[in-house]
């Protein structure tokens, strides 16, 4: 009896510091948010907003920050998350590699900046910022970014339209 209670302690013990730590890492990941631009993020928006791929033995998580209205909107800002256990993703060029269209047929593949959060190679985030010029206005219908070429996976899409937009 003495061993089964001391096991279900340590779960106890084990999940409440889990859940604990990823409370905590959200709050430093708004936190960090709220430095680069001012304005801090409700969760359960920033969840609505994101975008997954996962191909290839890497995860790639991406928020589009424009529709919360919580960066100045003369810029596009994306938090990008590249996750993986096996593919060595600090080779990877992300400014290089991105590309961002839109419903009207505008196009963006330069002048974008990495903003680092982690760069360790096999968890990777930051913020990726490029001047809005018109991409983003009240009349866009949708928007897409796309990484390419990141661990033999030749595009992948991340699209916010519509409501996501307003």
């Amino acid at each position: 009896m003495r061993k089964l209670f001391g096991a279900v302690l340590i779960v106890f013990l084990l999940g409440t510091g889990y859940w604990a730590w990823t409370g905590i890492n959200k709050t430093i990941e708004n936190v960090a948010l709220q430095e680069t631009t001012g304005s801090s993020v409700s969760a359960k928006t920033e969840i609505a907003l994101t975008r997954r791929s996962d191909a290839a033995n890497v995860t790639v998580d991406i928020v589009f920050f424009n529709p919360l209205e919580a960066v100045p909107q003369d810029e596009l800002v994306f938090r990008v998350a590249l996750n993986t256990h096996s593919v060595p993703l600090s080779k990877y060029n992300i400014v290089k590699s991105v590309q961002i269209t839109t419903d009207k047929g505008v196009s963006i593949e330069e002048g974008f900046a990495w903003q680092p959060e982690s760069e360790a190679n096999h968890h990777r985030s930051g913020l990726l910022k490029v001047r809005n010029t018109g991409i983003l206005d009240e009349d866009t219908k949708w928007v897409r970014l796309e990484l390419k070429n990141l661990s033999g996976v030749p595009i992948r899409e991340f699209k916010w339209e519509g409501a996501d937009l307003k």
